[in-house]
């Protein structure tokens, strides 16, 4: 009876233990810093245990209810220090006339959902029709060429805007070789 009551007890600390662990585990979706053409995938489970230790502009830990985390997808912002695999958090944001001017300026990294997919760009000015006009980063990688300024295709209306990157390179180290 005893031995029955500790594997009981046992099993149940099993239980409780699992229950934490999933609970660490966040839903992180992946935001295309390039091109939709190279997007793989829209989610990914990731660990990330420093939430608590990343801190909002009034040095308090993030809550989930105000930033979205992302995983950053492909290299179109390395120039900025924004590398594959690095984790962002957006600040939600919802974008009006009224507010864009003290929300977004020129060269904010701000999150763009077109078509349930997720991507990163610059701002580069505020156009009077409600939308902004963005870049992202390119270069010839065939022969490891110069970055440069590569223009959205198209305006981006303020209603597919997320929110605005506030923290980079959350629970990522990053080394990089120099040639």
């Amino acid at each position: 009876m005893i031995i029955r009551l500790i594997i009981l007890g046992i099993f149940l600390f099993a239980i409780y233990l699992a229950l934490k662990i999933s609970r660490s585990q966040k839903q992180v979706k992946i935001a295309e810093a390039g091109p939709f053409k190279r997007a793989t995938s829209i989610l990914t489970d990731i660990t990330y245990n420093t939430l608590d230790s990343i801190k909002d502009e009034n040095e308090k830990p993030l809550s989930l209810k105000n930033y979205i985390p992302y995983k950053v997808k492909n290299d179109c912002m390395e120039f900025v220090g924004l590398f594959d695999g690095d984790i962002v958090f957006v600040k939600k944001t919802r974008i009006t006339r009224k507010n864009v001017q003290k929300t977004i300026k020129q060269f904010d990294l701000v999150l763009i959902e077109i078509d349930n997919k997720s991507k990163l760009r610059m701002v580069d000015k505020i156009n009077e029709d409600d939308s902004l006009r963005t870049f992202y980063f390119d270069r010839d990688r065939e022969n490891n060429g110069p970055w440069f300024r590569q223009y959205s295709s198209r305006p981006h209306k303020f209603k597919d805007i997320c929110g605005v990157v506030t923290h980079k390179n959350c629970n990522t180290v990053v080394t990089k070789e120099i040639a």
